[in-house]
């Protein structure tokens, strides 16, 4: 019986030997490149690789060139109107790009309480509201801020415009925060009621 264990460990391992060995030599013998003298040369391939290349450059090129960045300061205004439910509509204008994300926050001085909408830029326009609570906000003194939302969140089409770390940003509203990049920010009082 012990012999027949012992034929059958190497009968098996005669079948994995049978196997395994063709199969290294053809992995090295693929892996071998050969002198370059059997007629084929790789120098063509060399050559039309970097044509591929200096195409592909010269169309990354020629879309950043097409694409405008913005070159003049940031601008932004904004109104506020308070409806008849008493709650905030705020609007404005501003010369980010189309589809620029951006927070607006109103907050009551006396209470440090906020409101928030993320809007986005349209034709230059951006709106946000009703913001307040559902009673309406109380008269009283208020912030409302408008921030652009950080250049890493923003959408492809207008990272192309503003840079992908806000770098075409420039103007009086425009800061550098440490890990968000350049970020353009405007903020103004508002007082409610008498």
């Amino acid at each position: 019986m012990a012999t027949r264990r012992v034929d059958r460990h190497f009968a098996q391992r005669g079948v994995v030997s049978q196997t395994l060995v063709p199969l290294l030599l053809l992995f090295m013998l693929t892996g071998c490149g050969g002198d370059g003298e059997d007629g084929e040369s790789s120098q063509p391939a060399e050559t039309t690789q970097p044509a591929a290349v200096d195409e592909d450059t010269a169309t990354a090129e020629s879309q950043s060139q097409s694409v405008e960045t913005l070159s003049a300061p940031v601008d932004v205004s904004l109104s506020a109107e308070r409806q008849a439910n008493r709650r905030l509509l705020i609007s404005g204008d501003t010369n980010l790009p189309d589809d620029t994300e951006v927070v607006i926050i109103v907050e009551r001085s006396s209470s440090r309480l906020s409101w928030r909408s993320r809007v986005a830029v349209q034709d230059g326009r951006f709106e946000a509201g009703p913001l307040g609570p559902e009673s309406g906000v109380p008269d009283g003194d208020y912030t409302i801020t408008f921030r652009m939302s950080p250049p890493g969140v923003q959408p492809p089409s207008v990272q192309r415009v503003i840079g992908g770390q806000g770098e075409h940003l420039s103007g009086p509203l425009v800061s550098q925060a440490e890990y968000e990049g350049a970020v353009a920010t405007y903020s103004t009082a508002y007082k409610a009621g008498n």
